[in-house]
């Protein structure tokens, strides 16, 4: 229920935080209705508006969220021989920190951790008793933007047919600062086979339909094996033709 009391001369200021701000003569509105909240706070009116939560087209727009929650859940549904499997991993396998130092994290995070690296090429159980840290090599042989022909290709020779790859993109207006390794946001995963080249162009322009030759390009890339292990993350230079 809500009651208003209406003088003569009231001066409402409008604030970002949805404040109202009374003048001289007070007016006071108390209540709630349709979410929305009204409450007195001295001189101050405050109006208080619920959110109501993201829309269902910005959840679409993340679509790993819901997928990321069954990595997170997952653990509790594990056998207790696969629990002490990951512990065991865990304690004798470091992995490296945000300052890039190598640490031992939980037997349940080191999981996720593996879960989520290998999540964008599907939500498979990772085999504990199967878990190993062996990792295809990659050597970039060219990586080329020509924007005339629409081309962006990435050519490497690659050790092992079927590595997973995932990329990631670096671009700005103005002249790239120096390599950020610690860059996020995928745009791209492939499953690669030796000497096969890679089109990023069509994939790109999905991602980030605004670019074009006015901006300057920088291409990341890190592999994932079937355990979830990850390379480091490595920069190219992107040529331009």
């Amino acid at each position: 229920m809500i009651t208003f009391f209406f003088l003569n001369n009231l001066t409402f200021k409008f604030y970002i935080m949805a404040v109202f701000q009374l003048g001289a003569i007070v007016t006071g509105i108390v209540g709630s209705v349709g979410g929305t909240t009204f409450k007195r706070q001295g001189s101050t009116l405050v109006i208080q508006k619920k959110s109501n939560g993201a829309s269902r087209s910005s959840v679409l727009q993340n679509i790993r969220l819901g997928q990321n929650a069954l990595i997170f859940r997952s653990w509790n549904l594990l056998s207790n021989a696969d629990k002490l499997a990951w512990s065991n991993i865990a304690a004798a396998t470091a992995v490296k920190n945000k300052f890039n130092e190598a640490v031992f994290i939980s037997g349940v995070s080191f999981q996720r951790k593996c879960q989520l690296q290998l999540a964008p090429f599907g939500s498979s159980v990772i085999d504990p008793t199967e878990f190993n840290t062996n990792l295809a090599s990659i050597s970039v042989g060219n990586c080329s933007m020509n924007w005339e022909a629409h081309n962006f290709d990435f050519e490497a020779t690659i050790s092992e047919n079927n590595t997973k790859i995932i990329f990631l993109l670096e671009f700005s207006l103005n002249n790239l600062n120096a390599a950020d390794y610690s860059i996020s946001g995928l745009f791209h995963k492939a499953s690669v086979d030796t000497d096969e080249v890679v089109s990023l162009y069509d994939v790109m322009l999905l991602k980030y339909p605004f670019l074009n030759s006015n901006y300057n390009i920088r291409l990341y890339y890190y592999s994932v094996n079937d355990s979830g292990w990850r390379t480091p993350t490595f920069m190219t230079e992107v040529a331009i033709g």
